[in-house]
């Protein structure tokens, strides 16, 4: 394991710190239909949303009395390139919707100034002893040093930029947001979070006076 490198910008009033990782593990947990889990069959392997009493269908079709186990999480853990972004400066009292929002707005952003395809990286919340966190990391199995790219002075100044242009050339309401800024299919989970106005606010307020913003 490498402790992950670590290094600062200044972007416009931003201070950023940034930790990236080519050896980052990340969880992948699914919880089931709204939150309750599933019910597992160890002997055939059978899955289930709600809990079956007596004999059930494997996945072979055949009957298997073995008792189903949960309510249990279903996840796995996998290594990939990992990007942790947190800002020094300025301080950020944001909520849930606000940092969802600038999440999504990041990673747009990098898939346009870096011309990495959007389903070739994602990101996640992590809150720290530091505050919020944003990760970003690459959606290939064992990263492709995608999100490294953006631990550099001029392509992390391009990142946002483009996440600003991003938030700020879509005709949507600003109280909410729609597929040509923030929303796609992986964020459905928080569509009714995501706002570009919150975003487009914060970005244009603390980029203003940087060239060709």
């Amino acid at each position: 394991y490498k402790e992950p490198k670590e290094k600062r910008f200044l972007v416009g009033n931003f201070k950023i710190k940034c930790k990236y990782s080519s050896e980052g593990e990340l969880a992948v947990v699914c919880k089931g239909k709204k939150g309750v889990g599933f019910w597992v069959c160890f002997t055939c392997g059978a899955t289930f949303l709600e809990r079956k009493r007596g004999k059930h269908r494997t996945p072979y079709g055949t009957e298997c009395s073995a008792p189903l186990r949960g309510p249990l999480h279903l996840g796995h853990i996998f290594k990939t390139d990992v990007l942790s972004i947190s800002f020094e400066e300025p301080r950020i009292n944001g909520d849930e919707s606000f940092w969802y929002s600038l999440l999504y707005a990041i990673l747009e952003g990098t898939s346009q100034a870096l011309g990495i395809r959007r389903q070739d990286i994602d990101g996640c919340l992590y809150p720290s002893e530091e505050g919020m966190m944003l990760v970003l990391f690459d959606n290939v199995p064992g990263g492709a040093g995608f999100v490294k790219r953006i631990v550099d002075e001029d392509n992390i100044y391009n990142v946002f930029k483009s996440s600003l242009e991003r938030v700020k050339n879509c005709t949507c309401g600003k109280e909410t947001s729609c597929y040509g800024c923030l929303r796609n299919y992986q964020n459905q989970f928080c569509h009714e979070l995501l706002r570009r106005g919150i975003i487009l606010d914060f970005l244009e307020n603390n980029l203003r006076g940087e060239e060709d913003v």
